[in-house]
């Protein structure tokens, strides 16, 4: 399947596509990165600094997007498990295997802390 946008090719060649609807394919993501932003919860934000020039995240916002869907699988069945930098784990940027370790990686260009609702008193 072919997804119906622009792509983008990393400097190894490999596909990385705009976050677009799949069709029936299902992936699970855990990890998420970001270029930049904050992150943190409730009454707390914590800045993230932008990415390193020559990651991941770095390369994904110069080709200006601003969320994409980092497919592994298809890097690792297509051989390609070279290491690269990324930070998809507490914004600690570190080298790895990456297709060797996760499925795929949900990329935004600027992470925000998320919005949650005050908790509702347990008599009410």
């Amino acid at each position: 399947m072919v997804p119906r946008c622009r792509q983008a090719v990393d400097p190894a060649g490999t596909m990385i596509w705009p976050l677009v609807e799949r069709g029936e394919e299902v992936v699970e993501v855990k990890p998420v990165t970001a270029y930049e932003g904050a992150t943190g919860g409730r009454n707390l934000s914590v800045p993230v600094a932008p990415a390193t020039e020559g990651s991941l995240e770095a390369f994904l916002a110069g080709e200006k997007m601003q969320a994409a869907f980092v497919d592994l699988r298809a890097w690792r069945a297509a051989g390609n498990v070279k290491p690269f930098r990324a930070r998809p784990f507490g914004y600690l940027e570190m080298t790895a295997s990456w297709p060797e370790i996760a499925d795929a990686f949900l990329f935004v260009r600027k992470m925000e802390p998320g919005e949650f609702p005050e908790p509702v008193p347990k008599d009410q």
